[in-house]
């Protein structure tokens, strides 16, 4: 479930930040990465020491930034690997993986 809520920079589990962006080509293509992206966290497993992910639209329509909070710099190079080939995790290639779990939560900011 998304929420409007901006993740929390100060959450203990969340020890290492990995933010990326990817060029959306305008306002309507932005929103269906960021709901495609959410969506595909619904369907499979987090990878091990994935806190938090978000994303964040920009006000012109051309980008969509991607921020996640791993556990340390091990867990979110082991992320960055993961095999998947869509990992909405990865600010290099937003889609994939990620059933809803307790204590683990996604942030996101509605389109203006």
């Amino acid at each position: 479930m998304a929420t409007a809520f901006f993740p929390d920079l100060t959450r203990p589990d969340g020890g290492t930040l990995v933010i990326g962006s990817r060029h959306a080509g305008g306002a309507g293509r932005q929103r269906r990465l960021a709901e495609a992206d959410t969506a595909a966290l619904d369907t499979v497993p987090w990878p091990t020491g994935l806190a938090a992910v978000g994303w964040f639209v920009s006000t012109d329509g051309q980008t969509l930034l991607t921020y996640a909070q791993w556990a340390d710099g091990a867990a979110a190079d082991a992320g960055a690997r993961d095999g998947r080939p869509r990992r909405p995790w990865s600010p290099h290639r937003a889609t994939a993986s990620t059933a809803a779990s307790p204590g683990r939560t996604r942030h996101g900011c509605p389109a203006v």
